[in-house]
């Protein structure tokens, strides 16, 4: 009931009642500290997926990291602007509020396998989190602090969503008693260097009980090869030579297609330059991140057009050669600098926009849609790369001279290795089998391919 007449409205924009917004709740000072805590943790956990994405072999848990690790990101941006807004001088965001909860967070980076760090990651910090931003809307005042609880409902809604996933992803993982005795010692683990952090908001009492013996003992190192799990048959250096030129606008539609597939690769490459970058403005990793999943999107419009067609996605050529020679041969600047003048050449007439038309020649207007979505990715990403190397290389001519330095390492690389590039028949017989699942005739010209290592293209080592 209230005493003014409200003419029939929902008073106060509709967002609380008058007994929610009466609520008396934590002033600025400690609001800001508990928000500094969360997103000290969704910073942690972007930093923990771009650490393993490359090392996990499950195509699926790639797949997720390279979407969490942004959702992530935006959420510690999110929350970054929040403490901003609430107090001048802004708090140092990107120091550890408490070094308890920096001892937990070294742990979880310190999850060994997928099993660990499913447990790690959705079991026990996301569970924690979620909790934790759950109880801060019911203590929080409704209209006083309507920032806070607008950024944390979207929050809210992306861990759940997260969480969600990952249930379903540890009964995946735990084939034995044997594995789930081990996802609960490693939770065990966890959540008793949470628990000697006061929990998520610092406010719960530390048990007086030992905390369990550290991994973190030296420093994290990353796995750096990129790795697949048992149905992927044929990993290679270098994916083979692409279709010939005068190859029919289906064929290279079908090439382009195989491409989204593979670029799986840029992801692999793009969590790792993350990691190894210190010390750049928040907003460059939730840059870097929003790149990562596109990579990642592509290459799952490549696989839905496989699982159209009736094919199997996971027995292709699978080149890691580009993930592989640049996560452990180059430095951090080289490899973005290779992948965004790569992304900068396929602005040019031949790139994008030939194979735009492919998809539109041969008929297929799912591919048509991929490539048109693809395409405005890459010009996005090629905005972010100007963005974060202008001040390496201030004009677009001097990035992509180096580009082209950095470009030539990678193919010597890759004709050094050459014993693991795909026999270049594969995709003759790939194709014949993607045109009787299409049910058209078979193609007459003989071999579409050209040769391996005399006509390596820069665009087939690296899936541009």
């Amino acid at each position: 009931m209230t005493i003014a007449p409200t003419m029939g409205f929902k008073p106060l924009a509709g967002i609380a009642n008058y007994d929610e917004a009466m609520r008396m709740s934590h002033g600025v000072k400690k609001n800001s500290e508990l928000l500094q805590r969360y997103l000290f943790l969704e910073t942690q956990l972007n930093r923990v997926m771009v650490a393993h994405l490359t090392g996990v072999p499950e195509w699926e848990m790639k797949q997720a990291f390279s979407l969490h690790q942004w959702q992530d990101a935006e959420h510690s941006l999110w929350l970054r602007e929040r403490v901003k807004n609430m107090r001048f001088p802004a708090p140092n965001l990107d120091k550890t509020p408490d070094p308890r909860l920096g001892a937990f967070a070294e742990e979880l980076i310190r999850s060994e396998g997928t099993l660990e760090l499913v447990v790690g990651i959705y079991q026990v910090a996301k569970a924690a989190l979620l909790a934790a931003y759950k109880h801060h809307l019911e203590m929080t005042n409704p209209v006083a602090d309507y920032t806070t609880v607008r950024w944390l409902r979207f929050i809210i809604q992306e861990e759940e969503e997260q969480i969600d996933w990952g249930k379903v992803a540890f009964d995946v993982v735990i084939k034995s008693s044997e594995d789930r005795r081990r996802a609960q010692a490693w939770a065990d683990h966890l959540n008793a260097y949470l628990a000697a952090a006061g929990g998520v908001s610092g406010e719960n009492e530390a048990p007086a009980s030992e905390l369990p013996p550290a991994r973190a003992t030296k420093p994290f190192e990353p796995e750096r090869t990129p790795a697949r799990d048992s149905r992927f048959p044929l990993l290679m250096h270098y994916r083979g030579p692409q279709p010939k030129p005068e190859a029919d606008a289906h064929e290279m539609n079908a090439w382009t297609v195989y491409k989204l597939l593979t670029e799986m690769h840029a992801p692999e490459m793009l969590a790792l330059y993350s990691y190894d970058v210190k010390d750049m403005p928040w907003e460059f990793y939730r840059d870097v991140g929003r790149h990562l999943w596109d990579e990642c999107r592509h290459s799952m419009m490549g696989q839905v057009a496989f699982e159209r067609d009736g094919l199997d996605w996971t027995k292709v050529a699978h080149d890691i050669g580009f993930a592989l020679f640049s996560n452990t041969e180059m430095t951090p600047e080289e490899r973005y600098v290779l992948l965004v003048a790569i992304e900068q050449r396929l602005m040019a007439p031949t790139g994008k926009a030939t194979q735009y038309g492919y998809a539109v020649g041969s008929g297929d207007e799912f591919s048509r849609q991929c490539n048109d979505y693809d395409w405005a990715d890459e010009v996005l990403h090629v905005q972010i790369g100007r963005k974060w190397l202008r001040e390496q290389f201030p004009d677009m001519k001097q990035l992509m001279e180096q580009g082209l330095v950095v470009r030539d390492k990678l193919r010597q690389l890759v004709e050094d290795n050459m014993h693991m590039a795909a026999d270049p028949r594969w995709w003759d017989s790939w194709y014949a089998r993607l045109r009787e699942k299409q049910g058209l005739p078979p193609k007459s010209n003989g071999n579409s391919t050209e040769s391996v290592v005399t006509k390596l293209d820069i665009n087939a080592v690296s899936g541009g």
